[in-house]
């Protein structure tokens, strides 16, 4: 049997009660849609661990609605599964789900995200992606 010190049992108990804290502060922070329940940092397991994601997904969406939260480990994902819901995501609120998430590899190979792939929807990135698209017209032109 494992025994372990007064401290290092008391320092367990306090990480495990302040990450139980933080986790149900950042759910209670922001409205998200429905989604079954998940084991944190293990996150919804059945599902992403299946040979058919998108079955289990349409199970998941006749019980919760068009619009699911699945998480997939630590990273919480929204799933549409509604025509008029995704075109109201994409074409009607468009600028509020166009940024992309942050990958650590992603942003020390673009060194902090300064490229046309994987930045975040800016004026900044609007003006880049005008001038390639320029660029690479005068070059199909030319060639």
């Amino acid at each position: 049997m494992v025994y372990l010190s007064l401290n290092v049992q008391t320092i367990l108990t306090g990480l495990t009660i302040g990450y139980l804290v933080y986790y149900v502060i950042k759910r209670m922070r922001y409205r998200l849609p429905p989604g079954p329940w998940c084991i944190p940092l293990v996150g919804h397991y059945k599902i992403y661990a299946s040979v058919e994601i998108h079955k289990k997904i349409a199970e998941l969406s006749k019980k919760y609605g068009p619009v699911v939260r699945i998480s997939f480990g630590p990273k919480m994902w929204i799933v549409l599964n509604n025509i008029d819901v995704t075109l109201e995501a994409m074409v009607k609120k468009k600028a509020d789900f166009a940024g992309r998430p942050k990958i650590n590899s992603i942003e020390v190979f673009t060194e902090g995200g300064k490229d046309i792939a994987f930045t975040t929807y800016s004026p900044t990135w609007k003006l880049h992606r005008k001038i390639a698209g320029k660029a690479l017209r005068y070059f199909c032109e030319k060639y």
